[in-house]
């Protein structure tokens, strides 16, 4: 997870601004706040509207490769990136 204030390096705030700044930065996650990654390029984010969690790669463009409770997507990633069953 992403220290909240860290202007000089990867703060939340910073890898917000860089991430929306990106002419590839799909419009329909500009609500999205980002605040971690899995260190495999994959970036957590918390989607204020629908009150739900996601897990996102900037090479697979606007869609979250995973969507639910902050629970579930972090078990998805403990899981391989598959869904438990």
């Amino acid at each position: 997870m992403l220290p909240e204030n860290d202007e000089k390096h990867d703060g939340i705030g910073t890898v917000n601004q860089w991430l929306r700044a990106e002419d590839w930065y799909p419009l329909q996650l500009q609500q999205i706040i980002w605040f971690g990654d899995d260190g495999a390029g994959n970036f957590f984010g918390w989607d204020p509207e629908a009150k739900a969690a996601l897990l996102w790669n900037p090479e697979d463009g606007a869609e979250p490769s995973k969507r639910g409770s902050l629970d579930e997507v972090w078990q998805f990633v403990l899981n391989g990136y598959r869904d438990i069953k």
